[in-house]
């Protein structure tokens, strides 16, 4: 968990980051669909946030002010192939960079895309990652966030959340 002294933030580069498809904001026929290794599943993810997680608007600020790096990404290796990094917990902010820098990753939406793409000061190649052990490492931080913290997810993401803990406690 963040402040354990074996978890350390260091930069990554974009193109070795993976969007999450177990997150449990996605929709059933997302979940799963593909890992990182599978282009299309992580373009429908990205396809899939633009349409319900106001990515332009992230798009906006992040190509405007830059990346905020007091909000790493939370991340794991593990199981991940070829030195890929997934992404557990800042999928949309990944996103929308990964658009900042390849609006073509997307077919919806794009005049806003390119639109926000035009006036971006910023477009980040690298992002700041707390790296952790494991998948589970990370969702007992998920829990608080977005369970009963700041973040709430609605009742259906809560239980796939729940789904989640249980099959990692065996």
């Amino acid at each position: 968990m963040p402040g354990d002294n074996d978890a350390e933030i260091r930069m990554e580069s974009l193109d070795r980051l993976c969007l999450d498809h177990d997150n449990p904001r996605l929709p059933q026929s997302l979940r799963q669909a593909g890992g990182c290794a599978d282009g299309e599943a992580q373009k429908g993810i990205v396809n899939w946030l633009l349409s319900k997680a106001r990515l332009v608007e992230l798009m906006d600020s992040i190509g405007a002010q830059g990346f905020f790096p007091g909000e790493p990404l939370l991340v794991t290796g593990e199981g991940m192939p070829g030195g890929q990094v997934l992404v557990v917990e800042g999928n949309r902010r990944l996103a929308a960079c990964m658009l900042l820098q390849n609006p073509d990753l997307s077919d919806k939406r794009k005049k806003a895309i390119l639109g926000v793409v035009d006036r971006s000061e910023n477009a980040p190649s690298e992002l700041p990652c707390l790296f952790f052990r494991s998948r589970a490492e990370i969702l007992r931080h998920l829990g608080y966030r977005h369970v009963t913290g700041i973040n709430q997810w609605n009742a259906l993401q809560k239980a796939r959340y729940l789904d989640q803990i249980r099959l990692d406690q065996g």
